[in-house]
Parts: C-alpha cells; sequence; structure tokens
C-alpha cells in the first residue's frame, strides 16, 4: 500500500497535533497516564473528524 501526499500531510497534521497537545499537559503537570491519555484522545478526535468529512478537499474522505 502506498501513501499518498494527502495522506501524509494528514499524518503529519495528526502528529503535529498529538505532539502540542500531549506535550502541553505534561508542561501543566500532568502526571498521570489517564491525564496524557486524556489529552492523546483530545489531540485525535479534531484530525479524524477533518478526515471523516466529506466536504474537505485536502484530507477528507475521497480527497486525492
Amino acid at each position: 500500500m502506498k501513501i499518498t501526499a494527502s495522506q501524509k500531510a494528514a499524518l503529519a497534521s495528526y502528529g503535529r497535533a498529538v505532539i502540542a497537545t500531549v506535550l502541553s499537559a505534561v508542561l501543566v503537570g500532568a502526571k498521570s497516564w489517564s491525564d496524557i491519555g486524556a489529552a492523546f484522545i483530545a489531540a485525535a478526535l479534531p484530525p479524524i473528524i477533518r478526515g471523516l468529512n466529506p466536504n474537505d478537499k485536502d484530507f477528507g474522505v475521497g480527497s486525492k
């Protein structure tokens, strides 16, 4: 399976969101795995929602 440029861009967007959110949570004092996991889930939701949106021409379902 070959990864397209659009898929690479979507993965990069997801990675940036996760790193920024989890790092922010840790820097403000999140020490439990449940807090860090919650930050991870919070970071994952926007790119997933964007990916499921058929009207999103860059990352949505059916984009090129």
